[in-house]
C-alpha cells in the first residue's frame, strides 16, 4: 500500500514494513507500534486496522488526528482519504468519520462487506453484493443489478471513476467521462479478476491466476 509519505507492507506477524518517500520526517508521520491487519493510505494521512480491530491514524500531527473524531473499534475493513474515512464493523454495519464538515454521512442502515472512499463520495458493497454509492460528485453509471465481490474508487482528482468485480470475475467500471479523460480508465481488459485498485491515471487488477493487468492513460 502506497501513500504520499511512503509505502507500507504488512508482514506475516502483523507488523509494518515502511519505505519512506521523503527525508527528514517527524515521528508522528510513522505508524504507531503494534500489529496491523489492514492499511489504508492517503496522500498525507494513513490509517490502519490493528489486530484488535481498533483504528489508528498517522501522517499528520496528533491534533489533526484527534480532529478526525475516529470512532472506537472494532473494524474489519476501512478506507480513508486525507479528510475522512469509512469502515465496516464485524457485524457488517458501516461507520464514517472525518474533519468537521468533511465526514461522509453513511447511507441508510444496512449490512456491508466492503467500502471504498474518495474525496467527495464513497461506494460500498452491501450484504447481497449490490453496489451502493453516496456523497457528492458520485460517478454515474453504477451497476444496478448483479452481485459484486470487490470494488475501488478513484476519488482524489478528476475524473471520478469506480470499478467493481462481479462474482463471475468480470470487471465493470463507470464514471464521469464528459471530457473524454476517463475513457482509458473505463475500458478494463477482458478476463476474470479477484481484486482491483484504482489510481489517478491508471488502474490494475489481480487476475484469478495471480497475474496483474493494468490499464489507463499511463500503465
Amino acid at each position: 500500500m502506497s501513500g504520499g509519505f511512503g509505502a507500507f507492507a504488512i508482514f506475516e506477524d502483523g507488523f509494518l514494513g515502511i519505505l519512506p518517500h521523503v527525508e527528514g520526517y517527524n515521528e508522528w508521520m510513522l505508524p504507531p507500534p503494534g500489529s496491523y491487519r489492514q492499511i489504508a493510505a492517503g496522500e498525507t494521512l494513513s490509517c490502519g486496522v490493528r489486530a484488535s480491530g481498533e483504528v489508528s491514524c498517522w501522517g499528520v500531527s496528533p491534533t489533526e488526528v484527534s480532529d478526525l473524531r475516529l470512532p472506537s473499534g472494532p473494524f474489519q475493513q476501512i478506507s480513508t482519504t486525507d479528510f475522512h474515512g469509512c469502515g465496516i464493523r464485524p457485524d457488517g454495519s458501516l461507520d464514517c468519520w472525518g474533519y468537521e464538515n468533511s465526514a461522509l454521512s453513511p447511507p441508510t442502515v444496512g449490512r456491508y462487506s466492503h467500502v471504498a472512499v474518495g474525496q467527495t463520495f464513497a461506494c460500498a458493497l452491501d450484504a447481497v453484493g449490490a453496489v451502493r454509492c453516496w456523497g457528492r460528485l458520485v460517478p454515474e453509471g453504477a451497476p444496478t443489478s448483479g452481485r459484486f465481490i470487490a470494488l475501488d474508487v478513484q476519488g482524489f482528482d478528476r475524473p471520478w471513476v469506480a470499478c467493481a468485480i462481479a462474482d463471475t470475475g468480470r470487471l465493470a467500471c463507470w464514471g464521469d467521462d464528459t471530457d473524454g479523460q476517463a475513457t482509458p480508465l473505463l475500458t478494463p481488459p477482458e478476463g476474470q479478476f479477484v481484486d482491483v485498485s484504482l489510481g489517478d491515471y491508471f488502474s490494475c487488477g489481480l487476475r484469478t491466476l495471480g497475474w496483474v493487468s493494468c490499464w489507463g492513460r499511463s500503465q
